[in-house]
């Protein structure tokens, strides 16, 4: 995806600082909805998210995906780099 690419999104929950969901649109691909949960955990936080509503072939490339930004997202927050 071009970093200029615009996906249009609706907030379907928000329960801050704990929660979000929204359901959003790639240009090209059918709607999916997406969950991040946020879990303090000692000096930490869990991160955790779903990504639903997806057609079976797009499942691997999304999984990889989000497991990328994910990891990008840990480094960018952590003064211990996550290995990717």
């Amino acid at each position: 995806m071009a970093p200029d690419t615009k996906v249009p999104c609706e907030i379907t929950g928000c329960e801050p600082p704990r929660r979000l969901a929204v359901i959003w649109r790639h240009p090209g691909e059918p709607e999916s909805a997406v969950e991040l949960r946020l879990t303090p955990d000692g000096d930490g936080t869990i991160l955790e998210l779903a990504h639903r509503r997806l057609p079976a072939d797009a499942s691997r490339s999304v999984t990889s995906g989000n497991a990328t930004q994910i990891a990008r997202t840990s480094a960018a927050t952590s003064a211990s780099p996550v290995a990717m």
